[in-house]
């Protein structure tokens, strides 16, 4: 007995409209937010993880991470991971990648080192960076978001979207 082919990844089945519907609202501009509900198990993460893989190999800039279920205190932590991928694969399209991370260093500025500190992706060499009056991401919260926001605009700078996928988030 033949299996049926499997144009998608992950070992889907008769999920191709679901990717596509994810797909759908990943391109639409207007959309800032996809999220998917549902029971445990029903497959909401490998659905929204074959549509990041098919948004990745059409150019998108993406980055997954995975909350950590009972990680308390946390919410920021897989954010930053997942933008941290999309900065590395921003960094994959320069001629000259480590001019482009000097560049988004020195526009971030001291806030450069405030993401550096949990960091185990590209922004670990800012860590070399002096953080000025930075002690931690949690008491830094104002001077994070601004450096989130600055990141997100470099990566704005290529021209392509950029997409962020964090699963199991609030659980």
């Amino acid at each position: 007995m033949a299996l049926p082919h499997n144009p998608t990844p992950y070992g889907l089945f008769g999920r191709d409209g679901e990717v596509a519907d994810v797909q759908c609202a990943l391109n639409m501009p207007a959309v800032r937010a996809v999220i998917t509900v549902g029971a445990p198990g029903i497959g909401k993460s490998a659905v929204a993880e074959a549509a990041l893989s098919r948004a990745a190999a059409a150019g998108t800039l993406t980055g997954r991470a995975q909350h950590r279920i009972g990680a308390v205190g946390d919410d920021l932590g897989p954010f930053l991971s997942a933008l941290e991928q999309a900065v590395g694969a921003g960094l994959d399209l320069l001629h000259d990648p480590d001019a482009g991370l000097d560049l988004l260093a020195r526009g971030l500025g001291p806030n450069a080192a405030l993401l550096a500190q949990d960091s185990a992706g590209v922004f670990r060499l800012f860590r070399s960076l002096d953080p000025g009056e930075a002690s931690s991401l949690r008491v830094n919260g104002e001077r994070v978001f601004a450096a989130v926001f600055l990141v997100l605009r470099w990566l704005l700078g290529f021209g392509q979207p950029v997409v962020l996928m964090i699963d199991d988030w609030g659980r």
